[in-house]
């Protein structure tokens, strides 16, 4: 069990969200299990896809909101489609539209009751925390181009299918990309989608998503990045605990593609 306290560094340690306000309860005394509806941490990222729509309460006329129609949590189809309140009042023109969607489920909470501590009070303190979504990104299939690519004997990787907020493949789009691999080279591995980047060497953290641990043989993968820097885009083979990367494959826009087509990848294979 979390307190309301730890509720609120579970927020502030989330990247994507950094309006978390602190909530003093300190004087209320009870725990949560700090799960939102949809069966997540409050504050964690979740890959949906789901309609927006408007809704007018019965005994409120003059009163609308919005509401997601969650059909999907991931890869699983919901058999009952969930509703729940959308707490993004600019997304108005989204309305009877379905999309891929990266939300966080966030809580606005209400105190209804201190106790007076001082007294024999008896009534116990009472609060109120109402969980909606937020939109992080919208997410649409984009064409890509593959780029240089160079493996191990036995290694590949291939992308079969591209999701991203635009198809410019640039700061700060939210590409999620899918695929297949055959890992014969080492015992074990992790699959990464990186950015190389071009006018800078900053160090960035790594996200969410952006890494994958894989074992020898075959299989599919699912990456996701917000780009935080200028660059290309890879998915590339690293060793299990660090090191270079020792096989991957460019992709992004033809014209990002045309520019690097005569890059040297031979550094994947010095070990």
């Amino acid at each position: 069990m979390l307190s309301l306290v730890s509720l609120l560094l579970v927020f502030g340690g989330n990247p994507f969200y950094e309006d978390a306000k602190p909530i003093e309860a300190s004087s209320i005394g009870h725990d949560y299990v700090l799960i939102g509806e949809l069966g997540v941490p409050l504050g964690e990222v979740i890959d949906i896809v789901g309609q927006i729509h408007e809704h007018q309460p019965e005994h409120h006329k003059d009163s609308k909101y919005l509401e997601v129609y969650v059909e999907q949590i991931g890869d699983e189809k919901l058999e009952v489609e969930r509703t729940i309140t959308l707490w993004d009042p600019d997304k108005d023109d989204l309305v009877g539209k379905s999309f891929r969607m990266l939300v966080i489920e966030d809580a606005h909470y209400e105190l209804l009751h201190i106790p007076n501590l001082s007294s024999e009070d008896e009534n116990p303190g009472r609060q109120s925390i109402a969980t909606g979504l937020k939109i992080l990104a919208l997410l649409n299939p984009v064409e890509f181009t593959l780029g240089p690519s160079l493996f191990r004997p036995g290694d590949t990787i291939a992308i079969t299918s591209v999701e991203a907020t635009s198809p410019n493949f640039k700061v700060p789009d939210t590409v999620i990309v899918r695929g297949r691999y055959a890992l014969e080279s080492r015992q074990s591995a992790k699959l990464s989608l990186f950015v190389t980047q071009t006018k800078t060497r900053d160090s960035v953290e790594v996200q969410p998503g952006q890494k994958k641990a894989i074992s020898q043989g075959e299989g599919e993968f699912e990456l996701r990045l917000m780009i935080p820097q200028d660059g290309y885009l890879h998915v590339s083979f690293y060793p299990a605990e660090s090191g270079q990367a020792f096989g991957g494959v460019y992709f992004g826009t033809a014209e990002q593609m045309k520019r690097i087509r005569d890059w040297d990848l031979s550094y994947y294979f010095k070990d």
